[in-house]
């Protein structure tokens, strides 16, 4: 059983890919690969920022003993359409989240992060960011990148370290 929503929807669109190249339905095939490569971007970054920000959340809610004022607060002024800010997509730089978490947390995971497997994981968990950026902001439908479904759901998978540590490290 695969784990996440992400590894079952591209294993179903692997399936379905395959069911249509097998009769030869190049159209539609062609049509499904480019529109699920977009949705397996958006889709991994969603799911990327409500864990990161769910576990800011939680985190503030225990360290403030779930004091309702501080948890408003947080939710409305640090989380609340706040993730685009956390890092410098345009730069591909974690420099931003890193000094929000501040000198224990963030400087640990900066430091962490300047080695593998933490460093590749990082690496990709940016381009998966820039990537949803482009999409979302330069023409949806129309837009065209490089890479094919398998290479972005490795992109997600490599990703998927960094975030597990971060989710970790807010523990």
């Amino acid at each position: 059983m695969l784990g996440t929503i992400i590894d079952r929807t591209y294993e179903d669109t692997a399936a379905l890919l395959s069911y249509l190249s097998e009769r030869n339905e190049v159209s539609l095939l062609r049509t499904v690969d480019d529109t699920f490569r977009k949705t397996l971007v958006l889709s991994a970054a969603s799911l990327f920022e409500q864990q990161i920000s769910e576990a800011i959340q939680s985190y503030c809610a225990r360290k403030s003993s779930s004091d309702a004022c501080v948890i408003a607060l947080i939710r409305n002024k640090a989380v609340k359409r706040q993730y685009a800010t956390y890092f410098d997509w345009d730069n591909a730089s974690a420099g931003p989240f890193f000094t929000l978490l501040g000198d224990d947390i963030g400087q640990n995971l900066k430091k962490e992060s300047k080695i593998d497997p933490l460093k590749s994981s990082l690496e990709a968990f940016l381009e998966l960011g820039s990537m949803r950026n482009r999409l979302v902001h330069q023409n949806f439908a129309g837009y065209v990148f490089d890479s094919t479904n398998k290479e972005v759901y490795a992109l997600y998978q490599r990703a998927s370290v960094f975030v597990d540590k971060v989710l970790q490290a807010l523990a």
